[in-house]
């Protein structure tokens, strides 16, 4: 199976960091997180994929 994400993307900078519990991304200029969720949506996928022996990357 293969999923493409067609939103506005994730800065370079913080690919590496994306599947971390609780990561959501540097704060904006304006001081708002890039992000708005919690920082689980992404680790969740990963602890799934993994446990079927899958793969997940960006």
């Amino acid at each position: 199976m293969a999923v493409q994400d067609t939103g506005p993307g994730i800065a370079p900078d913080h690919l590496e960091r994306i599947f971390e519990q609780f990561y959501q991304g540097k704060p904006t200029a304006a001081g708002r997180s890039e992000s708005k969720g919690i920082g689980h949506g992404l680790y969740i996928c990963k602890q799934i994929v993994e446990k079927h022996n899958g793969r997940i990357w960006a």
